[in-house]
């Protein structure tokens, strides 16, 4: 009875069955990092006593996820045996943008298992071309990895909630809408993870910068196309659709000093490709090293188009990449954001300079081939 005359119901203590899941996955999880500990090993990283590894060892043996490899060598006293997965659990890692599909296929240590590429078109790609190039990577995979296959896939475009690629004016990669989801989803694994690849960047950038990291940064990548990611709390905010951080239609200055959207600015600049929504790259670097006229318009447009989202989202500070920020001068975009939105955010270098997108989707495929492994433990064998 309690003080007020109340019956008092403790907490249930968790079942037997539980208490083995939970500790049959701490050890599994010591195969993240080692391809055949000991149990004495597992015992220690997991601070589990021996006795009760050994009851799970034989557990997860009895379902044939894990088996003997052989008795260790070169230590002190009597060897102990290793242990090794029963099955090769991995994941695949791609990217999807001009010029190619890049995959990785991955194991639950990051290791890579196999490697393939298909070539694309740069700009005005059509979604057949794509889905082709994607179709013939998975036959490929399948064949180094048969069956349930789960996917992290980064996309050089506009990524919907659903999985789906759309098409939107200023694109200048895909012509048209292609249903990722569905194209992957015939790996016959888990519904296929897809974001864009500026998400996928910044999602490599929380990783690389640890737990003293900012966790709330807006990552802009500058290049053929205009994208961004918004990080708060640790978290990218995708918004309503899963389409924010598309840089391209932020309302900045025109090189005559009228309103229009940063994408335009540069067209105006003369800084696209003839009759394509493609920035000339080369032709952007090249005027911000000569420092002229056009470099002033540059710098001008991307500060005020980054103003508006630093007044509204309040980041930490911007991380500025891709092929032609690099070549900005970041002193000076902070001194102008300064003046524009009278608050002082910092702008940065990517930790992640090169391959930022695909980072990124491989690590999540690291983790779902984790996953993989885990979930079996309470699957029904």
């Amino acid at each position: 009875m309690g003080p007020n005359g109340t019956v008092e119901h403790s907490d249930p203590a968790p079942s037997l069955d539980l208490v083995r899941d939970t500790t049959d996955r701490q050890v599994l999880s010591c195969f993240f990092t080692a391809p055949e500990p000991t149990r004495p090993a597992i015992a220690q990283q997991t601070g589990i006593s021996k006795p009760t590894v050994s009851s799970s060892i034989r557990r997860l043996a009895a379902r044939g996820l894990v088996t003997e490899a052989g008795l260790a060598t070169g230590g002190v006293g009597r060897a102990g045996q290793r242990y090794r997965l029963g099955d090769r659990f991995a994941a695949l890692a791609l990217h999807i943008g001009p010029g190619g599909a890049r995959a990785e296929l991955v194991d639950i240590r990051g290791e890579a298992l196999g490697c393939h590429r298909e070539p694309v078109g740069v700009f005005a790609v059509r979604p057949g071309e794509v889905a082709d190039a994607v179709g013939r990577i998975l036959t490929a995979v399948r064949a180094e990895q048969p069956g349930p296959l789960p996917i992290a896939c980064s996309f050089a475009g506009p990524v919907n909630a659903a999985g789906v690629a759309i098409d939107m004016p200023l694109s200048p990669f895909l012509v048209g809408s292609l249903d990722l989801a569905g194209l992957l989803g015939s790996a016959g694994g888990p519904a296929p993870v897809i974001d864009n690849d500026v998400n996928w960047a910044a999602l490599a950038q929380l990783a690389a910068g640890g737990v003293d990291a900012p966790h709330s940064f807006l990552q802009v990548y500058l290049g053929e196309g205009l994208g961004g990611a918004v990080v708060a709390g640790g978290r990218v905010v995708t918004g309503h659709r899963g389409l924010g951080g598309e840089l391209a239609y932020l309302p900045t200055v025109a090189p005559d000093g009228s309103s229009t959207s940063l994408l335009d600015a540069l067209r105006q600049s003369g800084l696209l490709v003839r009759g394509a929504t493609t920035v000339e790259v080369d032709r952007v670097r090249e005027a911000l090293r000569e420092g002229g006229a056009v470099s002033e318009q540059v710098h001008r447009a991307v500060a005020a188009a980054l103003s508006g989202a630093v007044a509204l989202l309040d980041p930490e500070e911007i991380v500025l990449g891709g092929p032609w920020g690099d070549e900005l001068d970041h002193d000076r975009l902070q001194r102008e954001l300064d003046q524009l939105t009278q608050e002082s955010v910092r702008v940065r270098s990517p930790l992640i300079p090169v391959d930022g997108p695909f980072a990124g989707a491989r690590q999540r495929a690291v983790q779902l081939a984790r996953d993989a492994l885990l979930d079996r433990v309470a699957a029904p064998s």
